[in-house]
């Protein structure tokens, strides 16, 4: 099936369809978060390393953007962690295994679906990552999951083993050119499976 098809649907564009949550736990800045008449760059760069990345954070978890489809069940092996079109792939990927969301905690796989892929906290990707030996990010074209992964779990005593665009000997596991294909997305854990699931 082509990824791009003509389709129709009815879509709900009532404004009560939507419950948008104010973080209570982040206190804005004097001024707000936004641009302002007169600012100077140094001003413009402090609010967004300072207070917006926070902010955006607080949104995000306020509203559960990110979700978890899967837990892994008692002894989560496996995380997914994707994003967007890619999350369905995955989804796919998994229905041709035959692997529902019941399997998967079976397997011991852990499918995290994120919303919004920038910025992802700290802690949040270390409660993804509890209690599991692989991490297998699932994301289309330039890195932007993977090198968040990478970055807030290396050093930690929580590091499970990361692939993603390669794997651990630099082959390509998902090319950043081309468009994924879901056949191409389950291959990747039946063949970590015999080590990786384990039980």
């Amino acid at each position: 099936m082509h990824e791009t098809v003509e389709s129709t649907a009815v879509i709900d564009g009532s404004l009560e369809r939507v419950n948008i949550v104010i973080p209570e736990d982040f206190v804005a800045p004097e001024g707000g978060l936004n641009i302002r008449l007169r600012d100077t760059i140094l001003g413009q760069e402090a609010r967004l390393h300072d207070y917006k990345r926070d902010a955006m954070l607080a949104f995000v978890r306020a509203n559960k953007l990110n979700t978890y489809i899967t837990s892994g069940g008692r002894q989560p092996k496996i995380g997914i962690i994707t994003v967007g079109k890619s999350y369905l792939d995955v989804r796919q990927a998994l229905d041709e295994l035959g692997i529902d969301e019941v399997r998967c905690n079976d397997l011991g796989i852990r499918l995290y679906k994120v919303a919004c892929p920038w910025p992802i906290s700290r802690q949040d990707l270390k409660q993804f990552a509890h209690g599991l030996e692989l991490i297998i990010v699932v994301e289309e074209k330039r890195s932007l999951i993977e090198v968040q992964v990478r970055e807030e779990l290396y050093g930690t005593a929580n590091q499970p083993v990361c692939i993603g665009k390669k794997d651990e000997q630099g082959k390509w596991l998902f090319p950043v050119k081309g468009a994924l294909d879901p056949n191409e997305v389950a291959s990747v854990p039946t063949r970590r499976s015999p080590r990786a699931l384990r039980r």
